[in-house]
């Protein structure tokens, strides 16, 4: 999927992962939209640890469990906001109350990084930098999930 867009795939060989990664599907009629993987922290770090060590593990310091989202993947045939908004709504949702994480970090192409600040809640954490897994720029941005999304705040 990444690479018709220029992206380089990882060549390191995959690692048994089935515990520390889920991957969710968003279906539209009948048809796979998107994919999205919820990589859960433990001892052998994240993705995004690679290009930024220091950030992670000052993330790591509030003693919450730490989730990465990562390898997202659209269907063009499928492609929308409300999709976006939705499927991330889901993911947040599911990170958040069953797999107990207190905070999400993704990597994206700087080019994405105002969207995800303005409609998905994220802040920036790291510098502008080359992603050496595919050759492309990219930012980290962080999710506090222990916080509601913005329509999920209840008015008195």
């Amino acid at each position: 999927m990444y690479a018709w867009r220029g992206y380089r795939p990882s060549n390191q060989a995959p690692e048994d992962l089935a515990c520390k990664r889920v991957t969710l599907a968003a279906w539209q009629d009948h048809e796979l939209a998107a994919t999205l993987t919820l990589n859960l922290d433990d001892q052998t770090g994240l993705l995004s640890e690679t290009l930024y060590p220091e950030e992670i593990s000052a993330l790591r310091l509030n003693q919450g469990r730490l989730c990465e989202y990562s390898r997202l993947a659209i269907d063009p045939a499928f492609s929308s906001p409300a999709l976006l908004e939705s499927f991330f709504r889901s993911a947040y949702n599911f990170a958040r109350s069953q797999l107990a994480c207190s905070d999400a970090v993704v990597e994206v192409n700087p080019r994405h990084a105002r969207y995800y600040e303005r409609e998905l809640g994220f802040t920036r954490l790291g510098p502008r930098k080359v992603c050496p897994r595919v050759d492309a720029p990219a930012m980290l941005l962080h999710r506090d999930l222990r916080h509601p999304l913005a329509d999920e705040v209840e008015v008195a």
